[in-house]
């Protein structure tokens, strides 16, 4: 099978380390999985799981070690402007029909994932990973959030370890849509936004709230409001593709996250994994985190990502999904592409987790999985550091 594999930063040479630094981190993870996949002997004497690799990288971050280290794995390198994203959409579209299957990272952020995964089902060639419909319902965190509250009562419910064995449903917070085209149009006019006043309220007895974009990636455009001044005045510099933003309960609890496989059916959880993000005057901060995480919710976090994901059909291969442990398990959102937490994951298991994450999309589980070892990952400037923890 003819396979083209790349993530967008590195395909865009985008030099923002923000993005830079996890994007190139996932590619070469994804480059030593399938460069591993040819040189097993296990793998290649069947047919249906033999790959012939191609990915696309910007020419100015392409390394001649590649060529050694990834011998399997042939580079098509490109020179895209950095800030026209139609450059890949036209080499798409020209191109993307002299293979067979795509595995590719990018962010939902002005929903990318979504138009690529659309643009390349549309020239019939298969997306290791989840549909357009799955992504776009992702993409949009209010959308989301829609659909989880709309089908409570029919996701399965999450048994809690305690004597009575009870159960219980998704764990929501308080979302509230904010419509940015109508305080834009009143910020014009008089430089006070009446739309807002609706949500003064929510600041009431000293109560935090959070802003953020309904298409946001990571912790980009996260603010921990204490006023409602402050949602004012971060409201004027939001940067979003969308109509919408989204304004939330804040919640104390600690950040994390569940890696799971899924064959767009049924979804199997891999591993708990904790988030270290710092609160400054900014905003968020992603720095990095720990796989596996041990954690007393362990167990009904699993669960409860695992049933999150089948309630949305069409959600495969690698899926990440964000939660927060506080006096119980609350949602935040779903990632439908592979996430940070599998450039150490894919170094704890007993199975090559790039081939698991082609043969779920393809419809097949994996029957079991084992990891050995924790990993501690920091986010540093120029790269991804991987720590053995002991």
């Amino acid at each position: 099978m003819k396979v083209l594999i790349f993530e967008y930063a590195t395909v865009m040479g985008l030099e923002n380390p923000e993005f830079l630094v996890e994007g190139r981190a996932m590619l070469e993870g994804l480059l030593d999985d399938f460069n591993k996949i040819e040189h097993s002997i296990n793998y290649s004497i069947e047919p249906s799981r033999t790959f012939e690799v191609s990915y696309l990288i910007a020419e100015k971050l392409f390394k001649k070690e590649y060529l050694q280290k990834w011998d399997a794995c042939n580079p098509l390198t490109v020179n895209f402007n950095p800030k026209n994203c139609s450059d890949l959409e036209n080499w798409l579209e020209s191109n993307i029909s002299n293979f067979e299957a795509c595995i590719f990272v990018a962010a939902e952020e002005n929903l990318e994932l979504y138009k690529l995964t659309k643009l390349i089902e549309s020239e019939g060639v298969n997306v290791l990973g989840s549909t357009s419909e799955a992504v776009l319902k992702c993409s949009d965190k209010l959308e989301t959030y829609k659909h989880l509250k709309k089908n409570q009562g029919y996701i399965k419910n999450i048994k809690k370890n305690n004597e009575n064995n009870s159960s219980t449903n998704v764990n929501l917070i308080n979302t509230y849509k904010i419509d940015l085209k109508e305080f834009r149009k009143e910020l014009q006019e008089n430089n006070y936004s009446k739309s807002l006043n609706e949500f003064s309220n929510l600041f009431f007895n000293n109560k935090k709230m959070i802003i953020k974009p309904a298409d946001g990636v990571a912790c980009q455009g996260i603010k921990v409001l204490n006023s409602f001044e402050e949602l004012h005045e971060s409201l004027k510099s939001m940067e979003t593709s969308f109509s919408h933003a989204i304004l939330q309960d804040f919640v104390e609890g600690q950040a994390c996250s569940v890696s799971l496989l899924s064959n767009g059916v049924e979804a199997l959880p891999i591993s708990l994994n904790l988030q270290k993000i710092e609160f400054n005057d900014d905003g968020l901060e992603y720095n990095g985190g720990e796989v596996p995480w041990n954690h007393p919710l362990k167990n009904e976090a699993l669960d409860m990502a695992k049933n999150i994901v089948e309630s949305i059909d069409g959600l495969k291969g690698y899926v990440g999904v964000d939660l927060i442990l506080s006096d119980k398990i609350y949602f935040i959102e779903i990632n439908s592409r592979l996430t940070t937490p599998y450039v150490a994951l894919r170094n704890l298991m007993d199975i090559n987790l790039g081939l698991a994450i082609a043969d779920s999309a393809r419809g097949n589980l994996p029957d079991d999985l084992t990891l050995s070892g924790c990993y501690e990952f920091q986010k540093g400037a120029e790269k991804l550091d991987i720590i053995i923890k002991n």
